[in-house]
């Protein structure tokens, strides 16, 4: 099995709000062997320009799937600016304007797949949580 060409990392739009918005990301899997398997597809992100230091690679989704021999699926994760929030040198947890690298693959040392967000807009502090966990479906 493996990961489409980064052409078919699809992303439904590259600039975001800080306050509550939401994009969706769809990544091509391709079962090109000739038995049926399994893949796990990780969606991992790098803040580019945050205020304190943050890891280089985030695992903000993941999902396995099952497929047939020279099967072609989509799988799709919802992620939200919510996720991107962190605890600032202020110790409060704030989303903040600024570049997130998107990259996806089947394991955090096989990262093919990337793209670039924008976050516009004030620094938001985030009092309340809602999005925990990073939603996906497969298509």
């Amino acid at each position: 099995m493996r990961l489409l060409p980064s052409g078919d990392l699809l992303v439904d739009k590259s600039i975001l709000e800080t306050s509550g918005d939401v994009v969706t990301i769809r990544v091509d899997v391709t079962n090109t062997g000739s038995r049926a398997g399994d893949e796990v597809v990780q969606l991992y992100v790098r803040d580019e320009e945050a205020s304190v230091a943050r890891p280089v690679k985030e695992l903000r989704g993941f999902r396995r799937l099952h497929l047939e021999a020279g099967e072609c699926r989509t799988v799709a994760f919802r992620l939200s600016t919510e996720q991107l929030a962190y605890i600032d040198a202020e110790f409060v947890r704030v989303v903040e304007p600024g570049t997130i690298r998107i990259l996806v693959g089947r394991s955090s040392a096989d990262l093919p797949l990337s793209a670039e967000l924008v976050l516009v807009g004030p620094t938001v502090e985030l009092v309340d949580r809602r999005d925990y966990v990073t939603a996906t479906s497969v298509e």
